[in-house]
């Protein structure tokens, strides 16, 4: 009986310690926003502050894929978050997560994080790609210097549908992940050095304003895993004890 005893406590001990060295999708994530606002700010819902500012007609309260979202109209308006987090600057491991819906397939950013200078250089940015395909994801590290390495993805998306995309840096390669599944990843030839970024969601500094609905965006200091990632798509979101799956 003391053996059983012993052996069911090690065991105990041993699977305690195995899921304290397992990340959450909470752990390092420096800003979640789930965009349920009807109107006024963004609530960063890791302090349950304002951490993000709607510009320029951004329209609150759509339907989204979990309660509400924001569309985004490609003429001016876009989401800046206050004072970011640079996590993708200066080869830090960094993973930014969102849903997506559009079917423009002119070139516009969905995502960027750098300078907050017009000529784009020290950034990354996601962009709507224009060509081969139309309607695709591209990754984009822009240097000092302002030369862009671009990561694209295979196959469009400007569907009308709901996409998840995430992005993700751990230090050496970038990542970019399209409905749970790696699209395309690249060895970063660059380092973004931009101190402090500006971080925006549907435009950039100097134009190109995107023109689509974003849902369920999430900011992390450290690279997501593919299984973790795969949580993200199936679950929909974190921060919550999921009590339905959305895919």
């Amino acid at each position: 009986l003391l053996f059983i005893q012993i052996f069911f406590l090690v065991l105990l001990i041993s699977s305690n310690i195995k899921a304290q060295q397992t990340p959450l999708l909470s752990d390092n994530l420096t800003n979640y926003f789930n965009l349920d606002e009807s109107s006024g700010n963004t609530i960063n819902l890791v302090n349950n502050l304002p951490g993000a500012v709607p510009q320029g007609g951004a329209v609150q309260g759509i339907p989204g894929v979990i309660n509400t979202a924001y569309s985004l109209t490609g003429s001016g308006d876009y989401i800046g978050v206050i004072n970011s987090p640079g996590v993708c600057m200066f080869d830090n491991t960094c993973a930014i997560s969102m849903w997506i819906k559009f079917t423009s397939t002119l070139s516009r950013a969905i995502w960027y994080q750098g300078s907050s200078g017009g000529n784009l250089h020290d950034s990354v940015k996601l962009y709507v790609w224009d060509a081969n395909p139309a309607g695709g994801l591209s990754l984009q590290i822009a240097n000092a210097g302002g030369t862009v390495q671009a990561i694209n993805s295979p196959f469009s998306i400007s569907d009308n549908n709901w996409h998840h995309a995430v992005i993700v840096g751990n230090g050496t390669n970038y990542f970019l992940y399209i409905d749970g599944s790696l699209s395309n990843q690249a060895i970063s030839l660059y380092t973004p050095q931009a101190a402090p970024p500006i971080e925006l969601f549907g435009d950039r500094p100097g134009g190109d304003n995107w023109n689509g609905q974003i849902d369920e965006i999430g900011i992390w200091n450290r690279a997501l895993t593919p299984a973790e990632i795969i949580e993200l798509y199936v679950k929909g979101r974190a921060l919550w004890n999921y009590t339905a799956w959305q895919n």
